[in-house]
């Protein structure tokens, strides 16, 4: 755990893997600086910092010594995978992945999980990568709103056909007002998704 003060060994080797210096990184894992360290105002980890700066070498480095890819952030529980997502780094997710990530973690308030993440900020290659790994693609958020709900709103033909393809459930009901991926899909008029929908059987609530 980083201490308060700030120039501790933890909080250089945050500051190391956020910047990306990566022989500053060597060293200090060297001299035994906590590699799960937690920077004190967001508890982010090196990894976190290192996945939300894009420098996959200090990723590997850090793994490679230890470094648990599956610790979730302790205020809003996101973990290293799912910063790899929102930040769109696929070869992060990847390795990460690779390295034991746990593809279906999901936020504890809201249970969002990565794959959800990948819709929302519309990455076909990461919904591809996280299908292929092992992810649910009919998990279902608090208020049950789907990945395919999320790509049908935002126009996504490409990923819902993805979705549809490995098995997504296509009537779901969302909680907060009782749409499906069809209704959804015609308040947003999307006619390409509206056809792809009915051709799998999809029905409308209304």
């Amino acid at each position: 755990m980083a201490t308060d003060g700030f120039y501790s060994r933890d909080n250089h080797l945050i500051q190391a893997s956020y910047n990306g210096t990566l022989p500053v990184v060597k060293d200090l894992l060297k001299k035994g600086a906590d590699i799960n360290a937690e920077w004190l105002s967001n508890r982010l980890t090196p990894l976190m910092f290192a996945t939300e700066s894009g420098h996959l070498e200090i990723v590997q480095e850090l793994v490679r010594n230890g470094a648990d890819v599956n610790i979730a952030q302790k205020e809003e529980g996101k973990t290293a995978l799912m910063i790899a997502v929102n930040r769109r780094h696929l070869h992060i997710a990847k390795f990460l992945i690779e390295s034991g990530a746990n593809v279906n973690a999901y936020i504890p308030q809201d249970r969002a999980t990565p794959l959800m993440m990948a819709c929302f900020v519309r990455h076909l290659g990461m919904v591809e990568l996280l299908i292929r790994s092992g992810a649910d693609v009919n998990s279902a958020t608090t208020g049950n709103v789907t990945p395919l709900m999320i790509a049908c709103e935002d126009g996504e033909f490409a990923i819902c056909k993805t979705l549809i393809k490995n098995k997504a459930w296509v009537n779901t009901v969302r909680s907060i007002d009782k749409m499906t991926a069809l209704d959804i899909a015609i308040k947003y008029g999307h006619v390409d998704i509206i056809c792809e929908l009915r051709q799998c059987g999809a029905k409308t609530k209304f």
